[in-house]
């Protein structure tokens, strides 16, 4: 559908494939993940499963018991939100497009009895519509997870046989227990008032007690696992940010919160030699590029940390890696290099910020790789007072800000392209808007040279998980 909600802070949409309503699509799997207990517990699982995997057999499983009825709310929202976004002719024209989706386009017609009395003169009854289905996801995500017995995670078929117990399925399967809500308002069908009753009680939880339940949860999952101190840190601080008291609509906060990317690899003939060598060999390779962007890449901390960074170099058809020591090291290695130098992970710059202003006078470049809602903080703690400006590039956008000598890419949707001045209203930062050409005037090759890089380096990433 274009998009993909992968359990992290944003969403993502496919640049390749994209429709203006994906943005709101995806963002309904991100509430109904961050906003119900299963949910949240598979978003903690699926950071802690990078580090570890012991348990991707649960996480997978929990995944695989509320996937259809997710597809379900999500589908039926993104359609029913062309009632309010644009018209009624529009949402009937986005329907029969629909068809030629057998999967999806079964999603939504699943719902159908609940659209029945909806046609053009009350299409404001869409937008109740869309909410009800939302809230019955909602109810059946918010389960008494803490009542899962510690045995019951210790395997695979443990946990299925607890599942497979009394009315065990209805209780902790969100695509069972989404189906026995929703047809309790379905007059085709007759429920069992006392199953729903015990099911209600799951659903008494305040949102705000949500992520502590779910790392009590996760302590009980990993009891007996000898670095708990490791998965704790893992997951502390996992939290979403705070729109309650800004003046956005939930159409707007989708918006914000995409993030465009590569879901599938589309640059068939981008392929090149991955090389990681030591910091004096790279060096030496670093300085025979003549075409290329001195990546700043990943810190990985620990005991030791390690610093990375990388080029590509196309001529060659190459990728050499290597790490170095501090900000010392990498203000040389910038200055040593004729190329554009560009942070791929913005969580490194601060930590030498105060040597590479010193001694690095050429531009610094940051590839923003997160929505702009996540990279509020950094925009603030380093952009003040700049100037930005935005290019659209018919399926994302993309946000330059500008300051000394430090220049910000950020890709946003295009649904976003009139949100920015808004943004930074409602997260008190001043940054002034400028002409494209004015703001990019010197620097448009170089920019366009690191999006590709970007763009490029993921399809790569993507080539090798697909083989």
């Amino acid at each position: 559908m274009g998009g993909k909600y992968n359990f992290e802070n944003e969403t993502l949409i496919d640049i390749g494939e994209y429709d203006k309503s994906v943005d709101i699509h995806e963002m309904i799997h991100k509430v109904l993940s961050t906003k119900t207990t299963y949910g949240r517990l598979i978003e903690l699982l699926n950071r802690i499963c990078k580090l570890d995997n012991s348990k991707k057999w649960l996480y997978n499983l929990l995944i695989d018991n509320m996937n259809r009825m997710q597809e379900i709310v999500a589908t039926n929202f993104e359609y029913l939100s062309y009632l309010k976004t644009d018209d009624f002719k529009t949402y009937e024209s986005k329907i029969e497009e629909l068809k030629d989706n057998k999967r999806y386009y079964k999603y939504f017609s699943k719902l159908s009895w609940t659209r029945e009395s909806l046609n053009e003169e009350n299409t404001e009854l869409g937008e109740s519509i869309a909410l009800n289905i939302l809230i019955v996801g909602l109810l059946a995500l918010d389960i008494n997870i803490w009542k899962i017995p510690k045995e019951a995670y210790e395997s695979e078929k443990a946990f299925k046989q607890f599942l497979s117990k009394d009315n065990n399925m209805t209780l902790y399967n969100p695509n069972i227990r989404f189906d026995t809500f929703i047809n309790y308002h379905n007059p085709k069908y007759i429920s069992d008032e006392e199953l729903i009753k015990t099911m209600m009680s799951d659903c008494q939880l305040g949102r705000d007690g949500i992520y502590q339940i779910c790392i009590k949860e996760v302590m009980k999952i990993y009891e007996n696992y000898e670095n708990i101190d490791v998965i704790i840190s893992r997951i502390a601080g996992c939290g979403i940010i705070d729109m309650g008291q800004t003046s956005f609509s939930f159409e707007e906060i989708s918006y914000l919160n995409a993030f465009p990317t590569l879901i599938n690899d589309q640059f068939k003939n981008f392929e090149f030699d991955l090389i990681v060598c030591n910091i004096e060999d790279f060096i030496r390779e670093l300085l025979k590029v003549n075409q290329g962007i001195l990546r700043i890449d990943n810190t990985m901390l620990g005991s030791p940390i390690y610093n990375t960074l990388g080029v590509v170099d196309y001529e060659k058809k190459k990728a050499i890696y290597s790490c170095y020591q501090d900000g010392e090291d990498l203000a040389n290695i910038i200055n040593l290099s004729e190329l554009e130098v560009a942070f791929f992970d913005i969580r490194t710059y601060p930590r030498f910020r105060e040597i590479l202003k010193i001694d690095v006078s050429k531009n610094i470049y940051f590839i923003m790789e997160s929505s702009v809602l996540y990279n509020l903080k950094f925009i603030k703690e380093e952009f003040i007072n700049g100037a930005y400006s935005i290019k659209n590039y018919n399926t994302y956008c993309l946000l330059i800000i500008k300051k000394d000598n430090k220049i910000l890419l950020q890709l946003i949707s295009n649904n976003a392209l009139n949100l920015i001045d808004k943004l930074w209203i409602n997260f008190n930062i001043s940054i002034s808007k400028d002409d494209w050409n004015k703001l990019c005037n010197g620097y448009e090759g170089t920019i366009e040279e690191i999006i590709k890089n970007y763009f490029e380096y993921c399809n790569f990433a993507l080539s090798i998980l697909n083989k």
